[in-house]
């Protein structure tokens, strides 16, 4: 080892430049007090030699005795360390100079100001009359000289006390440090070789006495250790003895495999119990480990995990049993030596069951979010139903007048009935948003499917291609049900258009089935189904059908795997609204390749005389009564009056509410009905009400509303509106309406 690397070099070196540091400030602070006393000796005896040719100077400056005053300078100027001698008057003009060198040496001297002191005294006589000054240049050789002398002394010193103190410090290290640390690191090589020895018999009471004193200690300890690893081999070979008798009887499944070959060394009676395999069937069998795993790049998986790790706990996997049953399994494993091999221990349990009942209980939660969102999205649709209700109204009833103004011959008849026909079928989808958010009321009634699927099958024929084939198969003998004839119309639509586009490219075969069913507890596919009687509708088609996934989301609001154009998302969902209200279920059966099949389930009653009947078109009524027509929106409301006038009514029309009341406060007598809109600003169509009736109790009153739902109704009753239109009305409804409550009038 190198000089300079030894500890005894550093420390040495350290303590050396502190004390070379020390000693250096001290001896320059001594060098600056000399230079300071030897300035004050010199200001001192230069001020009195000042002060006396001051005095002597005060008469000849009064008498221009400049003579007088040069033979003053010269005697000052002899003596010793003076550099000159000169004496201004009180003009600052210089009277006299006297000097050892020449003039330009001189001056070069006091401009540089290096060895030459210069002091200044006034001339004052005894009244305080000030006559000039006098100044004294001192040379500082001498100065010079005694710090030179003064810093030799001092460098001289500090070299002998760094020698003193390097040689000093080696010694103290080598006896106190060095030599109990080479001592200790011979002691620490024979303990690498398990050779106990203490290193120094000899007590110190300071920290490398405690250093040695704990090396001693910490050698007897690993005596002790030594000796205690041995006598718990022994123990240990005894608690393997326990070890595996605690192993074959744990009701958990335990298993030990070889790292290296991954074949079997022992397996417990529990593994047998769940697994069936014997200890005979394991015995040596490297192929087993492979067989019981579900697949064998599960069992990769699962190896690599556990020879990155080190240990496994809680590994969800698969393992299959000897007769070839799956069973679901939470494995923890550890790597451990076992007589100096690597195994691997291994503890199984079987988690079939409660994964099974976990897996319920997720569907019902699952459920019951669906159920969460279908609520959500209804809020927005009734929303949304509202403001485009008020959009569609005006078209609708524009439409509608100019249609009865219009000859059928005419150029525009056709077109503005395809507007018309447009305009019914968005009101058609406005109702499938309110019937899918719940807020809309439909009628309900005693019915037989049959008329309206057959009606409904031939309206779909005429608008899908020929080589899609219709297989339809209803049965007469299935019984009315009660439900909403447009209703069963709409879901009946939706879920045949579905299997069109299904099949839209391709020739294939849409069926059409019929039939009565009954239902046990055990069959009922939801909740809100009870047993009983149903009539179910299964409609297939032979499309690609759908996967797992894609057919858990169809009945989401704006899912649809249809093109853009082709869906909005919506049919299913409103068909799932339509079946829960009245009790009923559907069930979809789909795979890849192989079609899809939508079973709707829905509950029978007992046949009855009273059954659906055609409608037959009846004349638009029409009257001459005086009508207050009240809206907010100026559009409607002029489309409004021009159809109540068309009708024969006398129509006083306003587009605030605060405007009407006042209108009908100033003559309550001169309206025979009152038609408002719900929702208006300041004061909404049903607080209206409420304050004409308590004018006019007799007042007949008609709410005209975007959407309503059950509650808003059931309040609107109790005020005494005599009826509500929902937008957007047609004029043949509203006249029905007004006509229909005048007459009870």
């Amino acid at each position: 080892m190198k000089f300079y690397h030894k500890i005894r070099f550093k420390i040495t070196l350290g303590i050396s430049l502190i004390v070379l540091f020390l000693f250096a400030g001290l001896g320059y602070s001594i060098l600056i007090d000399q230079r300071h006393q030897i300035l004050d000796s010199l200001n001192k005896n230069g001020s009195q030699l000042m002060t006396v040719i001051a005095k002597n100077s005060i008469d000849a400056i009064r008498l221009y005795n400049y003579l007088y005053l040069e033979e003053l300078c010269i005697t000052v100027e002899q003596s010793h360390g003076i550099a000159f001698c000169e004496i201004y008057d009180t003009q600052n003009n210089s009277l006299v100079q006297k000097s050892v060198v020449d003039a330009t040496t001189l001056k070069k001297e006091r401009k540089t100001g290096v060895n030459i002191l210069i002091l200044e005294h006034p001339i004052v006589d005894k009244k305080s009359n000030h006559l000039g000054k006098v100044e004294l240049g001192v040379y500082l050789d001498d100065l010079q000289q005694k710090l030179k002398n003064t810093t030799i002394k001092i460098i001289v010193i500090l070299i002998c006390v760094i020698l003193f103190v390097a040689l000093s410090l080696n010694l103290f290290i080598s006896k106190f440090f060095i030599t109990p640390v080479l001592n200790l690191s011979h002691g620490a090589s024979l303990l690498a070789q398990k050779k106990f020895i203490n290193v120094d018999n000899k007590p110190r009471k300071d920290e490398i006495g405690e250093l040695i004193k704990n090396f001693d200690i910490m050698s007897d300890n690993l005596k002790q250790s030594f000796e205690k690893i041995e006598k718990q081999n022994i123990e240990l070979s005894q608690s393997e003895n326990k070890f595996s008798e605690v192993f074959k009887l744990s009701p958990n499944a335990y298993s030990i495999t070889r790292v290296s070959d991954g074949t079997f060394i022992e397996i417990n009676n529990s593994f047998t119990k769940v697994f069936g395999y014997t200890k005979e069937d394991i015995k040596d069998n490297a192929v087993l480990t492979t067989g019981y795993f579900v697949s064998k790049y599960e069992r990769k998986r699962v190896a690599a995990k556990l020879l990155i790790e080190g240990r496994l706990e809680n590994e969800e996997t698969q393992y299959k049993t000897k007769d070839g049953r799956i069973l679901d399994i939470l494995i923890s494993s550890v790597i451990i030596e076992i007589g100096k091999e690597k195994v691997i221990l291994a503890e199984a349990v079987d988690i079939t069951q409660q994964k099974r009942i976990k897996g319920e209980l997720k569907e019902s939660e699952m459920r019951f979010q669906q159920a969460q969102k279908m609520e959500s999205i209804g809020t927005l649709a009734g929303g949304i139903a509202h403001d485009f209700n008020n959009i569609l109204f005006p078209i609708l009833g524009h439409t509608e007048l100019l249609l009865c103004d219009l000859p059928t011959n005419s150029s525009f008849y056709e077109s503005l009935n395809e507007i018309y026909a447009s305009s019914m079928r968005a009101k058609e989808l406005v109702q499938q948003i309110l019937t899918f958010s719940r807020y809309e009321k439909h009628e309900v009634k005693i019915v037989k499917i049959q008329p309206i699927l057959k009606e409904t099958l031939k309206m779909i024929r005429a608008t899908i291609p020929a080589s899609i084939e219709i297989i339809q198969d209803i049965n007469e003998n299935c019984g009315p049900v009660k439900a909403d004839p447009t209703h069963i119309h709409q879901l009946l639509m939706n879920l045949l258009t579905n299997a069109f586009h299904a099949v839209e490219d391709n020739v294939g075969q849409i069926k059409v089935n019929l039939y009565r069913i009954e239902l046990k507890t055990s069959d009922l596919i939801n909740q809100n189904m009870i047993p009983g009687s149903y009539n179910c509708i299964a409609i297939s088609d032979t499309g690609m059908g759908m996967d797992e996934k894609t057919r858990t989301k169809i009945f989401e609001p704006f899912f649809t795997t249809k093109e853009l154009g082709k869906g909005t998302g919506m049919g299913l969902s409103v068909i799932h609204g339509i079946i829960e209200t009245i009790g009923g279920g559907i069930d979809v059966l789909s795979e890849i390749g192989k079609g899809t099949t939508f079973i709707v389930y829905i509950p029978g009653i007992r046949s009855t005389a009273k059954e659906q009947s055609l409608q037959i078109d009846e004349p638009v009524p029409e009257g001459t009564e005086r009508i207050l027509l009240v809206d907010d929106e100026e559009s409607i409301l002029n489309m409004v009056s021009k159809m109540l006038q068309r009708l024969g009514y006398t129509v006083n029309s306003c587009t605030d509410s605060n405007e009407a009341f006042k209108l009908f406060y100033s003559d309550p007598e001169q309206f025979d009905i009152v038609i408002t809109d719900m929702a208006m600003p300041v004061m909404p169509g049903d607080i209206l009400a409420a304050e004409l009736l308590a004018i006019n109790p007799d007042i007949p009153i008609l709410l005209c509303t975007g959407y309503s739902n059950e509650k808003q109704k059931a309040n609107i009753d109790t005020i005494g509106v005599k009826g509500i239109l929902d937008k957007p009305v047609v004029m043949k409804d509203m006249a029905k309406k007004i006509r229909e409550i005048l007459d009870k009038q």
